[in-house]
């Protein structure tokens, strides 16, 4: 049974339509999460054959002291002067929607690249974390966001991290068959605004409040 007993919205997540896009704000879909990790490791060259690229050797190297210094380009990496291929720890994992899909340029119009869409993740609680949980659908942090497990559209109760948003390649999502329904978005939204720019609406302040006091009071807690 859940542990978070109080909340103004009873319902968070409807179902997606055949006709909807891949990808649009508000869905729920799965993406490639990359891990937030203060050390990295670079592919570095090992054994340099001049005559055939296609016969170098490369291995991982922990963080170099010169690293982002590179004087020529390696053609077999795609990689130019100054650029290195870092290999980063990662899983697959829901994510929130966040974006609007990239306008298509046309013609003659520098290209910039594949298009991308922003995505908020979703994380798992761990057993004997109550208290955090309802800590979290109370919206005492500014970076994490509850999500109530929901039949047939989240499997376990979860909690997104605005601090760990990121971009996912079209390539690598796959859509998911919920999205969050107007009220639950407008509570996601005004959470994620007043994250990243410090300003909310005074409705989702009262509405904070509100569940504050739900939440103790269910609790019984003074």
């Amino acid at each position: 049974m859940a542990v978070v007993e109080w909340d103004l919205v009873d319902k968070y997540f409807e179902s997606t339509s055949f006709s909807d896009p891949p990808c649009y704000i508000g869905r729920i879909c799965e993406g490639i999460g990359f891990y937030h990790q203060k050390d990295v490791y670079c592919v570095a060259l090992q054994h340099h054959d001049p005559t055939d690229e296609r016969q170098n050797l490369y291995g991982l190297c922990p963080q170099p002291h010169n690293m982002f210094s590179r004087g020529s380009p390696v053609h077999e990496l795609r990689l130019e002067t100054k650029e290195e291929l870092i290999a980063i720890k990662a899983k697959r994992r829901p994510f929130v929607i966040v974006s609007m899909p990239p306008d298509q340029r046309a013609s003659g119009v520098r290209q910039l690249g594949d298009e991308a869409y922003i995505g908020v993740p979703l994380y798992s609680f761990r057993p004997g974390e109550d208290e955090f949980k309802v800590r979290i659908a109370a919206l005492e942090y500014n970076n994490l966001f509850y999500l109530p497990q929901e039949a047939p559209y989240l499997d376990v109760e979860s909690f997104c991290r605005f601090d760990r948003i990121q971009f996912l390649h079209p390539a690598h999502i796959t859509p998911g068959r919920a999205r969050l329904n107007r009220v639950a978005w407008w509570k996601f939204s005004q959470w994620l605004r007043f994250y990243l720019t410090g300003r909310v609406d005074d409705t989702m302040l009262e509405y904070r409040s509100l569940m504050l006091t739900g939440n103790q009071q269910a609790s019984g807690q003074p």
